[in-house]
């Protein structure tokens, strides 16, 4: 017989209107990597990766394309064709120093796609039918942003504030009266998006949306924001709006015309970054959330845009490292990314892969509750926890996580449990006699090679002195 009171740990994050306080510890989370919270609560294994394509070339990979045959563009500005196999396309090259962006153009729905790309160098034009890459006519500047509206190409970062856009239906002209520019005032242009037929400059301290008035001025500014932007590619559309780092090193996005913070739980671990003016960031769509990484600081943030959770992700080997991640797409139901490291290489992401190509995933959580009600102290007899199923798999006869605990910031103390050998369906694994004080912190490390979910967690715990 197990003495004290039986109080379930409600391990979803955020608030549970169905846990009566009463009945349920709700604990403070420290720390969360490599998983993201299921409709349900329970915070699943992130997605895992494997080799698709080597391009052959011992560069990073800086942009993938999903359009027609999927396209890859590798740091030296090579342009590569990944299907129906991995070519090169032609001998030209992007010649600009900055990480390219792009746009689809079609100029009628009768006229062919074709792809405008732009890296601070020579604006280039990647033809669909057929597949070639040439300059794009016109003789643009050398923007470092490219986007479309209403059949315009519309291009800046060529200098600190202007833009500039092509005739109507026609990227190979671009007349010297078709500019305009933001506001200066010490700042420049450090992004650029179209958003809903809105033109979004993100600059050094503010942001300027622009449109088109239907005059011969053509697009005037309609709403300025007082809010930067703090590293240039951190900027992402996702769930139909903005997000970004901005000037004061906080993820933001757009509420209208708004910025709101989404980042205040992780304010310490951004401005600690050495490289957050570097910070570049993707949508990875198909899991609802999007990543920004810190390379040289070896972060990688998350946020889903669903649930408005935080979270970090990490490859692991023996400590955490960096994610290699350098560029991502969806194509055709699949999800892939390019290696920041220098490889050529681009890999299949996906929850089929329960490793980083070969490499543990370290699935990692970490908080703090009370061990009862009101300061008191309570000795911990049992920490019972519930697993998703039968866990072990062919590979993983016998997979286990590690718990570790501490009472009151004491001796840290670990146990294996087991997460269910094969067949077994939905088992509960207890461990006794934790120790005596009024607060347990404890940490959740699972690396097997198994998809697993940690349903319930029950804290059996007797006052003392009552």
């Amino acid at each position: 017989m197990i003495r004290g009171e039986t109080k379930n740990i409600a391990l979803s994050i955020g608030a549970n209107k169905n846990s009566d306080p009463i009945d349920s510890l709700v604990p403070s989370e420290i720390d969360r990597r490599n998983g993201q919270m299921t409709e349900a609560g329970n915070w699943k294994r992130r997605p895992g990766y494997a080799d698709q394509w080597d391009l052959g070339n011992s560069k990073p990979v800086h942009l993938l394309i999903p359009d027609a045959n999927g396209f890859a563009i590798t740091g030296d500005g090579k342009v590569y064709q990944i299907e129906p196999s991995v070519a090169r396309v032609g001998t030209a090259q992007m010649t600009g120093s900055v990480r390219p962006t792009y746009t689809l153009y079609q100029a009628t729905s009768t006229t062919a796609k074709s792809i405008l790309l732009a890296d601070g160098g020579t604006v280039m034009k990647l033809g669909l039918a057929p597949t070639a890459l040439a300059a794009l006519g016109g003789s643009p500047p050398n923007f470092k942003f490219i986007d479309t509206l209403d059949t315009r190409a519309i291009g800046c970062g060529h200098n600190d504030i202007g833009f500039r856009w092509s005739d109507l239906e026609n990227t190979a002209s671009w007349p010297a009266a078709n500019t305009n520019s933001v506001l200066g005032d010490g700042e420049i242009i450090l992004n650029f998006r179209v958003l809903r037929r809105d033109m979004y400059f993100f600059k050094t301290k503010s942001i300027e949306v622009w449109s088109n008035i239907g005059t011969s001025t053509v697009y005037a500014r309609k709403a300025y924001i007082e809010k930067g932007i703090g590293s240039s590619y951190s900027l992402v559309h996702a769930n139909d709006n903005f997000y970004w780092l901005n000037n004061d090193w906080e993820f933001s996005f757009l509420e209208g015309l708004s910025p709101k913070v989404i980042s205040t739980r992780y304010a310490k671990e951004i401005r600690a970054s050495s490289d957050k003016a570097d910070i570049y960031g993707f949508d990875f769509p198909a899991e609802r959330l999007i990543r920004w990484f810190a390379p040289g600081s070896n972060k990688c943030f998350v946020f889903d845009y669903v649930t408005n959770i935080m979270s970090e992700d990490n490859a692991w080997n023996g400590s955490w490292l960096r994610m290699p991640i350098n560029s991502y797409m969806e194509r055709d139901g699949e999800a892939y990314i390019g290696d920041l490291e220098p490889t050529g290489k681009i890999y299949r992401w996906s929850r089929d892969y329960l490793d980083d190509n070969g490499s543990d995933i370290r699935l990692y959580r970490r908080f703090a509750a009370p061990l009862g009600e009101n300061g008191g102290e309570y000795r911990a007899n049992r920490l019972r926890f519930r697993i998703k199923r039968g866990n072990g798999t062919n590979t993983e006869m016998d997979p286990k996580a590690i718990v570790a605990w501490r009472i009151d910031q004491g001796e840290r103390l670990t146990e294996d449990i087991d997460l269910g050998a094969v067949g077994e369906h939905d088992p509960y694994v207890d461990i006794n006699n934790l120790g005596i004080g009024r607060e347990i912190e404890l940490e959740i490390i699972e690396t097997d090679a198994v998809d697993y979910l940690m349903t319930h967690a029950y804290l059996t715990a007797e006052r003392l002195g009552a």
